[in-house]
């Protein structure tokens, strides 16, 4: 952890813990479906020469959960059309 702290000045680990969160949150209310974290660190040389020192980077990302799409039902007509109501059935005149 000390080591995460030090990446960005702090700023992987809030994002690593924002987005745990954000995880948990969603697993926690759609339970059908699950979420990740992924943490990427990213090492590199400094310069040509200088092997005794490196740079490194991080990044979160993150997949949560979402509310599923709502699916409707609709009827098709002779002319390939979709609607909401069924054009089989009588309309009552009210």
């Amino acid at each position: 952890m000390e080591f995460l702290k030090e990446i960005g000045n702090g700023r992987v680990l809030f994002d690593l813990t924002e987005a745990l969160e954000t995880v948990v949150a969603g697993v926690r209310d759609y339970p059908q479906q699950q979420g990740s974290v992924t943490l990427k660190i990213v090492v590199s040389p400094m310069k040509k020469g200088e092997g005794d020192r490196v740079l490194v980077d991080g990044k979160v990302s993150s997949k949560a959960p979402k509310k599923p799409a709502e699916t409707k039902v609709f009827f098709t007509t002779a002319t390939n059309l979709m609607v909401r109501d069924d054009p089989r059935q009588m309309q009552m005149g009210l």
